[in-house]
């Protein structure tokens, strides 16, 4: 084989890898030695639930607004950015090295015109997640914002991460 085949091979080994991201369990709870395990169909339904139905965030009434569809690079970002929580034991929108969501989407390949996160710290399930999420004003208003159109989310033990875009 070529190397022009194999340097092909594995830009889409990479592509796959990156693509198809951390399995689920039914369950939606972690496994042993998966701290990433995420039921990420719940937690879509949850947020689609309230997008399709509008709700109240805090003190504004948020109109319905379409459903999101899940987005793997968002998700991978969501996920390495749980990670790195939990590894350097901190709680922040920007990474440990100050990095912001836009430059983490923009790095694993997520090319967006618009994009938001939520993070959480602390809750046992997606439920629980999304309930927090719920009850916080701006959370929720990122989560009824009708300017995104996907979603992808990660956790790393009890670190959660949310992930909003629009592609360009």
């Amino acid at each position: 084989m070529g190397m022009k085949c194999v340097g092909i091979l594995a830009a889409c080994l990479y592509a796959l890898v990156i693509l198809t991201g951390p399995g689920t369990a039914a369950s939606g709870t972690p496994g042993r030695g998966d701290e990433t395990n995420l039921n990420k169909r719940l937690l879509l339904k949850k947020v689609n639930q309230i997008r399709t139905a509008g709700c109240t965030c805090g003190r504004t009434r948020m109109p319905a607004v379409q459903p999101l569809t899940w987005n793997q690079l968002l998700a991978a970002a969501a996920t390495r950015h749980s990670k790195d929580m939990l590894k350097n034991d901190f709680f922040d929108h920007s990474s440990a090295d100050g990095t912001t969501l836009g430059t983490r989407v923009t790095r694993i390949g997520y090319i967006w015109s618009a994009v938001a996160e939520n993070i959480a710290y602390g809750q046992r399930d997606e439920q629980e997640v999304f309930d927090s999420w719920r009850k916080s004003e701006g959370h929720c208003k990122n989560m009824m914002n009708a300017r995104f159109r996907e979603m992808g989310a990660g956790r790393a033990e009890k670190y959660w991460t949310q992930d909003f875009g629009t592609r360009r």
